[in-house]
């Protein structure tokens, strides 16, 4: 397959729809009371309430209560995504 310099029908159209939708999302935006973005962010995880376990002799229900350094102990790399 040879790729030329030039874009394909395919990618006109993607970058055609991506542009419209942002248009039509950013539109919307400028006439409400609030905004929205995309960036990175640093935060502690914490952990608390009811964890059940499907066991071989039957159901477990464990209380969990977990701490920011407790989630650090064992967790030395960790990756997300959050969304609001």
């Amino acid at each position: 397959m040879k790729r030329s310099g030039k874009l394909t029908w395919r990618m006109k159209f993607f970058f055609f729809v991506v542009a419209g939708l942002l248009s039509i999302s950013l539109s919307g935006v400028a006439h409400a009371d609030w905004s929205f973005g995309i960036g990175t962010g640093i935060f502690l995880l914490n952990v608390e309430g009811d964890m059940g376990l499907d066991t071989a002799s039957g159901p477990v229900e464990l209380d969990v209560d977990l701490d920011p350094s407790d989630i650090m102990d064992v967790a030395e790399t960790m990756f997300g995504f959050g969304g609001y």
